[in-house]
């Protein structure tokens, strides 16, 4: 179940190089270089729950485009997990991230392809969220409205579930 969930993530970004550095802020303030040195530190199977803090303090939040292409996997995988690293899952804190894309200039630099794959792992994250989440992770309040967003955001088409040509 949980791989064929990860899959859309694992095809589309499976194959993202590493970037140089993670976030662009590096030089700008002292907590996104320590954002950057820990993300630098891990790798795809190195990175766990407890690394991603929380909404106030997490490496996730500053990242530029190369850096979600390179993490989106691993992201996923642990936002499908069930570790808490003493600060909750962290499906509810990704769903934060991946929210109202059509507003963060790191989404906007995404393929067509990259932005079905993230809804196409929204979709398919549903039923776990809904039978082994709830209530920490909402379906119809968390999970939902950023299906949505995604759905938009990518142009899928209602009748067919394919991205629509515009």
């Amino acid at each position: 179940m949980k791989n064929d969930i990860l899959k859309s993530l694992n095809d589309a970004f499976g194959s993202s190089p590493r970037p140089k550095f993670f976030n662009k802020f590096i030089y700008d303030d002292k907590e996104f270089k320590e954002h950057d040195d820990l993300l630098q530190k891990r790798n795809k199977s190195s990175l766990t729950r407890s690394d991603l803090g929380s909404v106030g303090w997490n490496p996730v939040s500053t990242m530029n485009v190369a850096g979600w292409r390179y993490w989106l996997p691993t992201l996923g995988k642990i936002a499908i997990g069930f570790d808490r690293g003493d600060r909750g899952l962290f499906m509810s804190d990704f769903l934060i991230y991946l929210g109202n894309p059509r507003e963060n200039e790191t989404f906007i630099d995404l393929t067509k392809n990259e932005r079905t794959a993230i809804y196409e792992f929204l979709e398919k994250s549903s039923d776990l969220v809904k039978k082994k989440m709830e209530p920490e992770v909402e379906f119809l309040y968390d999970l939902l409205p950023v299906i949505q967003q995604w759905k938009e955001f990518s142009n899928i088409d209602d009748d067919n579930d394919s991205v629509a040509v515009k």
